[in-house]
């Protein structure tokens, strides 16, 4: 049960990334036919801009709160599906790029390469679910691990297929300041869960919506202010 609770976290996320295929599988298909490589570097490198820093502070957030968000959604006496949610989060940020990596390699390649990944990421969970239950350590969390892995299997499938494909580059730069951003953004909500919420729902509630609501506008803040390179293409994005 706490294994299936943690997994739809996941779930939620595919369902929020799900739209971005209509938008990303044309428009690459396109400039895939019209040979536009800079543009599909610069789409290529936004999408990796955009997703990391926001999955790295999601996941920030998520172990932080997680104690919280358990005792919200299961209720008192459940503390140690906090564990399973923990080790999920950490998968927060290769699901978030599967769609739109899955998106883009579809609209410029012919061949079947993503049901080629997905059977090699889905090998590897069914081996480690079997090393785990031979060694008889097949429990909650180590369910997790394999789910974690299988995705960061699939998303470096995806990354060194686009990259190969495309000449695209990643900003160091970006990365340090989405890194900066989640230890900002992960100490304020660890100051703000620190509050007395214990054993009340009511309170917990506020805590969780109060630091969810200073997150999500400091990212926003930190993001208008240092205007990375999702950030400046969005108006590209919408001719």
């Amino acid at each position: 049960v706490y294994f299936l609770s943690a997994f739809l976290v996941l779930q939620t996320v595919n369902y929020l990334t799900d739209p971005l295929g209509q938008v990303f599988l044309p428009r690459s298909a396109n400039w895939h036919q019209e040979k536009s490589a800079d543009d599909l570097a610069a789409l290529t490198g936004s999408v990796f801009s955009l997703f990391f820093q926001a999955g790295i502070v999601m996941t920030v957030q998520i172990y932080i709160m997680g104690d919280l968000i358990t005792f919200l959604w299961f209720g008192p006496g459940y503390a140690e599906a906090g564990a399973a949610l923990r080790c999920l989060c950490f998968a927060m940020i290769p699901v978030l790029f599967h769609t739109p990596l899955r998106s883009i390699l579809d609209g410029i390649e012919k061949k079947p390469l993503i049901t080629h990944f997905l059977s090699i990421s889905c090998t590897v969970t069914i081996l480690m679910c079997f090393l785990f239950q031979v060694t008889g350590r097949l429990d909650t969390v180590n369910a997790c691990r394999t789910v974690l892995a299988s995705n960061v299997v699939l998303f470096m499938l995806l990354a060194f297929a686009l990259h190969g494909r495309i000449n695209f580059s990643v900003s160091l730069q970006e990365i340090s300041e989405g890194a900066a951003a989640a230890a900002i953004l992960g100490l304020a909500s660890w100051l703000i869960v620190k509050i007395p919420w214990h054993g009340s729902f009511l309170k917990g509630l506020a805590v969780l919506i109060l630091a969810s609501c200073i997150c999500k506008a400091g990212f926003l803040l930190i993001a208008w202010s240092r205007k990375p390179l999702w950030w400046r293409s969005m108006a590209g994005m919408k001719k």
